[in-house]
């Protein structure tokens, strides 16, 4: 049961950090409201790494950014370590 409420959560945050980043986006050429880079970055951290790197790689945005790649980086590592200990958990390996 935790482990589908952890999936959903991810599941949720990868598509609404994707979300903000192609609004902000669409906002920037819009010359309108933005979205501040410190939710769009705590979005990230908040397991959102690879909603972010989507963002940026499919609107082109923030690309030049060292800060959102290298937290879109980690937090995108983060997220596979995870997923490899889960899909290990009890198996040989861990042993």
């Amino acid at each position: 049961m935790a482990l589908k409420v952890i999936a959903v959560y991810l599941v949720i945050v990868q598509v609404v950090t994707l979300m903000a980043m192609l609004l902000d986006k669409w906002y920037a050429v819009k010359g309108k409201w933005r979205i501040s880079e410190s939710i769009l970055l705590s979005l990230a951290v908040m397991g959102g790494g690879i909603g972010l790197l989507m963002g940026m790689v499919l609107g082109h945005h923030k690309l030049s950014k060292v800060r959102f790649r290298v937290i879109g980086a980690l937090s995108s590592t983060a997220l596979l370590l995870l997923f490899i200990y889960f899909a290990f958990e009890g198996s040989l390996i861990w042993q």
